[in-house]
């Protein structure tokens, strides 16, 4: 579906930067927990676990006004025709900012459908230490990139089997790269 490809797609890109906490804002169109995020209309999760939980788990962010409101209904959008609110407007966050979050607030709704969200932040020290690169959880399940991997990692052996008597750089080296070559298909969809 276009959602599962958005999503892989957002994944894609902010894989390459998991060194660098992330902030990502937007509206998502899509609800986490019904019983939370939405009020009337019924209360089918909107893109289910695959949509937002599937992105939070990946590239290891959080939902900063949940964490912040764990058990607060409140609402960034007004659905007139379905007689329903919904929370899906979100800022999402590396764990390394959330020190640096005052409040994230949703303002009044006024001139559109979505009320505005804002997020104090405080970036007068914004020292974040650098997380490690971190592999994307989604394409452990990826039957295209194991076989990928396999094929890079027999092909590495048998080019490097002379320094395999130093596990430790040949460790190293080999993770070196498998990872620039997961850089370089990942952006690419269907290189592998």
């Amino acid at each position: 579906s276009h959602l599962i490809s958005f999503f892989s797609h957002l994944i894609s890109l902010c894989s390459d930067h998991l060194d660098t906490p992330l902030l990502l804002a937007g509206d998502f169109n899509l609800v986490v927990d019904p019983s939370l995020d939405r009020s009337g209309g019924g209360s089918r999760p909107l893109g289910g676990r695959r949509g937002i939980p599937f992105l939070l788990n990946s590239l290891d962010l959080l939902d900063v006004w949940r964490v912040l409101h764990p058990m607060e209904r409140d609402y960034t959008h007004t659905s007139r025709a379905h007689g329903s609110h919904s929370r899906i407007d979100y800022f999402l966050i590396s764990p390394a900012l959330l020190a640096k979050v005052g409040q994230v607030t949703h303002g009044p709704l006024e001139i559109s459908d979505h009320t505005m969200i804002w997020l104090d932040f405080d970036i007068s020290v914004l020292h974040v230490p650098a997380r490690q690169w971190r592999f994307p959880s989604f394409l452990y399940r990826d039957r295209d990139f194991q076989s990928y991997l396999v094929k890079k990692w027999r092909d590495y052996i048998m080019f490097n089997v002379e320094h395999s008597s130093q596990p430790e750089l040949f460790w190293e080296a080999a993770k070196a790269v498998l990872r620039g070559g997961y850089h370089r298909v990942c952006g690419c969809e269907g290189a592998w």
